[in-house]
């Protein structure tokens, strides 16, 4: 009897820390360690770390930095025409939140456009709708570990962070008591968005001289970011003008393109757009009246369904050769 009572005081003993804390040993060390690397979450830059797995695909040689201050640097991507005689300057403005190898549009027009004849030059811009991390789908560790260079941060809809910022990660256990900021008005980030591309792709234009043929890109919401600049007269009346999946940004009005379309008057312009999406099915309607309010008789609008997987090298065939053609035909 007295062997059996020592063993159950024994064991009461032993399952005390258990109860005491209602968790297994080391459990609570765990959370700490959680925590740490939600903070650790906080701080990254997720600019820098797009572009970084980016970087990682591209040639040493295709990088490019040009200095907007003595501080400030912004990356380009480059590639130098496989022509003796090259045909011009191609100038690309990748979409929000998209970089300048972005394999949707940018990648294959930079490289395949090289190929026929034109330098080709990819910007990297500042991000107008923040970006938010990834949802955590491992276990706790260093992010930059695990992220794969093809890994891509998911879109978050959050206007608290300023025009060109990458926020970290969102802090949960934030003081309930703590003031919430009010948001930035739509229209004075739209104007600092706007001074921030345009400071970009006028060093761009700096760089790479104006000698031949000029083209610019824009996919996505970058056209919204140059009307203004587009409005003012710099870019030149005969220098062709790409559209590419025109998005409309908050802040901004379909409206305000196809006024701006308008007051452009006849250029040579492509537009091309994705026709599953009602949205921009609906806006390069707007788009397509406005050439034909401007008397634009070279103005061209084309449908293209972007695939994926193997049938995107199909795609991306389709928009290199229907640019490069539309480009010969202005000869």
């Amino acid at each position: 009897m007295k062997y059996f009572l020592l063993i159950l005081l024994m064991l009461m003993l032993a399952l005390q820390p258990l109860q005491a804390t209602g968790l297994p040993p080391g459990f609570a060390d765990e959370e700490d360690e959680e925590e740490e690397d939600q903070r650790e979450r906080a701080e990254v830059d997720y600019q820098r770390l797009l572009l970084k797995a980016m970087l990682e695909q591209v040639e040493e040689e295709e990088i490019l930095e040009l200095d907007l201050d003595d501080e400030r640097q912004f990356l380009l991507l480059q590639q130098e025409a496989l022509s003796a005689s090259p045909k011009g300057n191609l100038f690309i403005l990748p979409g929000d939140g998209l970089h300048p190898n972005w394999p949707l549009g940018v990648a294959p027009l930079r490289k395949a456009m090289a190929d026929q004849g034109w330098h080709t030059l990819a910007l990297s811009l500042p991000l107008y709708q923040p970006l938010g991390p990834p949802d955590r789908t491992l276990p706790p560790g260093p992010l930059l570990s695990r992220l794969s260079s093809t890994a891509t941060p998911a879109h978050q809809e959050n206007d608290e962070e300023e025009a060109g910022a990458f926020p970290g990660a969102f802090d949960d256990d934030q003081d309930e008591e703590e003031e919430i900021q009010e948001p930035p008005d739509p229209a004075e980030r739209l104007a600092e968005q706007r001074a921030l591309v345009e400071e970009r792709l006028q060093l761009a234009l700096n760089h790479q001289g104006t000698e031949g043929r000029q083209v610019l890109v824009l996919q996505g919401e970058a056209v919204f970011w140059l009307l203004p600049w587009l409005e003012a007269g710099n870019w030149p009346e005969n220098a062709a003008l790409v559209l590419l999946n025109v998005k409309v940004p908050e802040g901004a009005r379909a409206a305000d393109l196809n006024q701006a379309l308008r007051a452009l008057g006849s250029r040579p312009l492509l537009d091309v757009y994705d026709p599953r999406s009602a949205e921009q099915r609906r806006h390069a309607e707007g788009r397509k009246a406005a050439y034909r309010r401007a008397g634009n008789q070279r103005a061209v609008q084309l449908p293209m369904e972007a695939n994926s997987g193997q049938r995107q090298r199909s795609s991306d065939a389709w928009l290199t050769q229907r640019v490069e053609g539309w480009l010969r035909s202005l000869d």
